[in-house]
């Protein structure tokens, strides 16, 4: 029987770190971290505004 991705979450959730197998995870190196962009396609929306109070 296939578990439902609810079923797998609950399951999941209730595993502490350790026993979450984690093996088919690639390492990441020092170079793609060197590599690695912020906000190449994401711009902002958001636009700077200033209130003065008297």
């Amino acid at each position: 029987m296939l578990k439902t991705i609810e079923e797998q979450l609950v399951e999941l959730r209730s595993m502490s770190d350790d026993e979450i197998d984690q093996s088919d995870i690639p390492e990441s190196s020092q170079l793609a971290w060197d590599k690695a962009t912020t906000s190449k396609f994401f711009r902002s929306h958001k636009t700077a505004v200033t209130i003065d109070k008297d």
